[in-house]
């Protein structure tokens, strides 16, 4: 499944940052929850909503370059870490990164990669594994998405 992300934050941010239409500018905040840099980039999935926090549906996306905030770029969604309060994130990889683009499941994905993004949310959150593409799919379709590209 590809789709198109837009990046808010980028790997190794500690900040959250938002677009905001009415200013047309990006606002940056402190995070919250950053008790350790992003070890993937986080945003979210244009032409999706998610009920859970009525924003549209976030995604980490795996890439071996920096992306700032504001990159939009094509990516597949490989997998899911779904969350208790129903606000999952979706793990995509970049299409055209030389390392991640050709990954297609989440069996694909180097454990170690995994491993960041759980420790990242662990320090705040409870984690319960990962979903596979199947049920990151299903997710996206419900949230609105278009299945795009295998």
């Amino acid at each position: 499944m590809s789709l198109h992300a837009v990046i808010e934050d980028p790997r190794g941010s500690t900040r959250r940052h938002a677009w905001d239409p009415d200013a047309g500018v990006w606002r940056e905040w402190e995070h919250p929850h950053a008790r350790a840099p992003w070890p993937v980039s986080y945003g979210f999935l244009e032409d999706t909503h998610n009920p859970a926090d009525g924003d549209p549906l976030d995604v980490m996306v795996l890439a071996t370059r920096t992306l700032a905030t504001g990159t939009r770029l094509a990516v597949r969604v490989v997998g899911l870490l779904p969350r208790p309060d129903g606000d999952h994130k979706a793990l995509a990889v970049a299409l055209d990164d030389p390392a991640y683009g050709h990954l297609r499941r989440l069996s694909d994905v180097p454990r170690n990669d995994l491993a960041a993004v759980e420790r990242w949310f662990a320090a705040w959150s409870t984690i319960d594994g990962w979903e596979d593409e199947r049920a990151a799919a299903a997710v996206v379709v419900a949230a609105g998405g278009s299945p795009g590209n295998s």
